[in-house]
């Protein structure tokens, strides 16, 4: 294991979040991604409150997540994932253990991209909603607004078939879906 780990979507860092035990009780390094500030506050005290038995954030055996506070694009994902986990981590093709998806949006573009650094497992969030035969993904638009002027929820994320498409494509197995997410392995895992 290279022990580290990309939590893009990581909220306050405990509620729903499907890899904080990685950074919690594994000892993994990486990145924590949230656009909210408030949120991206909350990650590190949440982290503390978790347990004693490594203090929260504690220095693995690669130092400490980082944990920034950005709105993750497209075009940007890259860019940010290279800044941070690029120098002495030597962040390269298949070098990362897990990313995790969770953005409530346009979800699937983020995975387009990130699918590239070939990591050994990735968790994204899908629209569990939408049955099996259908292909559907949000485009991504700087502008996504996650609810509409009435105050309704606007349709959001990915169907599981689109995630499978793309796995099967790049080489990964969907093999779980565990509520609105799907737990996808490299298939040389």
């Amino acid at each position: 294991l290279s022990y580290i780990a990309i939590n893009i979507g990581a909220s306050d860092g405990v509620v729903l979040d499907p890899i904080k035990f990685l950074y919690t009780q594994k000892k993994f390094k990486g990145l924590l991604l949230e656009s909210d500030a408030d949120k991206a506050d909350k990650i590190v005290p949440n982290f503390y409150n978790l347990g004693n038995c490594y203090d929260g954030v504690y220095p693995g055996p690669l130092g400490t997540p980082d944990i920034v506070n950005a709105k993750v694009t497209p075009h940007n994902i890259g860019i940010i994932i290279d800044k941070y986990l690029g120098g002495a981590l030597a962040v390269s093709e298949g070098n990362i253990d897990a990313i995790s998806i969770d953005i409530d949006s346009y979800d699937y573009a983020i995975l387009e991209k990130v699918i590239g650094y070939h990591p050994k497992f990735i968790c994204v969030e899908i629209l569990e909603d939408i049955p099996p035969g259908i292909l559907f993904e949000v485009k991504y638009d700087e502008n996504f607004e996650y609810f509409s002027p009435s105050g309704q929820a606007l349709l959001q994320g990915c169907s599981i078939d689109s995630v499978n498409r793309l796995a099967s494509r790049e080489g990964y197995t969907v093999i779980k879906m565990d509520w609105n997410n799907a737990l996808l392995f490299r298939n040389d895992i």
